[in-house]
């Protein structure tokens, strides 16, 4: 690398988004539709919005700025089930960066050697043939730390100091942050040591 990853996401970038979907229209049916066009990568919906009457929101994503524009054109008034869809693009207000706070020096060791292990589970769990990261473990530094976050977090949609896993990355960001940043100490314990004890399991 020529120079740091960038470990957060930008969740509006060449995102459209839907404005409230109603219950009587399924996922399958806006992806269908989506697929349609050159560029489409992904979809992704909220949970339902119970005090909305069960409303979701939607998100597409683009290759490039051609296939966005070409798309927000298209889909901007299409109807489904005799709803128009009206799509504008993202303009996501969770830019929030989620901070932890007293990372302990003493522990970077651990934590490498558990993201290592819990990528091998979920890389399997999920089919994943190859993977250079879980050729060999790498060193127990900073630099491999953030890869093993990074790539739990952009693959598996998990965040690790919370133990917690997500349906897409998109998900992840909207409960988590759109990045995070540690402030290491020479404190000896956790903040949070529940969180370890989860992953290890």
């Amino acid at each position: 690398m020529e120079a740091a990853p960038y470990f957060g996401v930008d969740i509006d970038k060449l995102t459209l988004f839907v404005k409230p979907i109603p219950t009587n229209i399924f996922k399958s049916e806006i992806r269908e539709e989506a697929a349609k066009l050159p560029g489409f990568l992904s979809i992704h919906m909220s949970e339902p919005i119970k005090k909305q009457n069960f409303i979701r929101y939607c998100w597409l994503v683009f290759q490039d700025e051609q296939s966005f524009n070409g798309a927000s054109a298209v889909l901007n008034g299409l109807c489904i089930k005799n709803i128009e869809l009206t799509v504008s693009k993202s303009s996501s207000k969770n830019r929030r960066l989620r901070i932890l706070k007293h990372y302990p020096k003493n522990r970077l060791a651990l934590d490498c050697r558990t993201c290592y292990n819990l990528i091998k589970t979920l890389d399997e769990e999920e089919g994943v043939q190859s993977n250079p990261l879980t050729e060999k473990p790498l060193a127990e530094d900073d630099a491999s730390f953030d890869l093993y976050l990074l790539y739990l977090r952009r693959v598996h949609a998990y965040d690790y100091f919370t133990a917690q896993q997500f349906p897409d990355e998109r998900s992840l960001t909207n409960k988590i942050g759109m990045a995070g940043l540690r402030i290491v100490s020479e404190v000896q314990q956790y903040d949070i040591p529940t969180v370890l004890k989860k992953n290890q399991q």
